[in-house]
């Protein structure tokens, strides 16, 4: 049965930053339907203590621990394909299986590597979520070769506190992208929301970064606007933005 739920978020000031809520994946491989197909599970129970300590049984993988960027959002939990279970236990000391399908990686395809960061990827995930990011907030974005535009939803938290400042202007610059990809910041000046409509392409750096492409504005939202933009076809513009300053 499908559920709306609100996705837990830390929308906390702290002086001109805000604290970011974590985002915990672990992926359970599919090999009979393919080399990257991943069913996607998620914890939002699980302590940042709790989830580092998850060895993944065999079959499984585990993100890195990240951040999401947005303030706010909505999922639609989907049912499970058949065979694939609903919930996972993987932190004993929890009552219950904690972690809960989201999403399945449908496909996916290398774009370019990275020394630091590894494949820079292009895929697509069958979800639907939504994701606002408010007035004021630093929103990071990718430009592909053909003009289509990405905005980053999770990154590594170990580099968001160490290397990273999320709440900067160009804090990312430095990471590697594809040839004729390029990378801007800026700051919202008015909310920004971000629907998968069923289907969401991202592109994906590594394990360090995910961002996830931006359909025009006014265009239908349907389930093949994924497979349309990975044929090229989709044109993005970017949202409204406030002038380059952090002040």
């Amino acid at each position: 049965m499908k559920l709306a739920a609100a996705l837990s978020l830390l929308a906390l000031l702290a002086g001109p930053a805000r604290a970011l809520p974590f985002n915990f994946e672990m992926r359970e491989l599919v090999p009979e339907l393919g080399l990257v197909v991943r069913d996607v599970y998620v914890c939002s129970v699980c302590t940042l203590e709790q989830f580092e300590a998850i060895v993944p049984p065999a079959g499984w993988q585990k993100a890195t621990a990240r951040v999401g960027l947005w303030d706010s959002g909505t999922f639609d939990l989907p049912t499970p394909p058949p065979g694939v279970a609903p919930n996972a236990d993987f932190v004993p000391e929890l009552p219950g299986e904690e972690f809960f399908y989201v999403a399945r990686v449908l496909d996916a395809a290398a774009v370019g590597s990275d020394p630091d960061l590894g494949a820079l990827v292009v895929a697509h995930v069958q979800r639907s979520t939504t994701q606002t990011f408010d007035a004021g907030r630093v929103l990071h974005e990718v430009t592909d070769a053909d003009g289509n535009l990405y905005v980053l939803l999770t990154f590594d938290y170990a580099l968001s506190e160490s290397a990273h400042d999320l709440h900067a202007l160009d804090s990312l610059a430095d990471l590697g992208l594809p040839p004729d990809w390029s990378y801007d910041s800026r700051i919202l000046s008015d909310p920004f929301t971000i629907d998968s409509a069923g289907l969401a392409t991202v592109f994906v750096q590594g394990d360090v970064a995910t961002y996830q492409l931006v359909p025009e504005p006014g265009s239908p939202l349907l389930l093949c606007v994924g497979a349309l933009t990975w044929l090229g076809t989709g044109r993005l513009r970017r949202p409204p933005r406030s002038p380059k300053s952090s002040g």
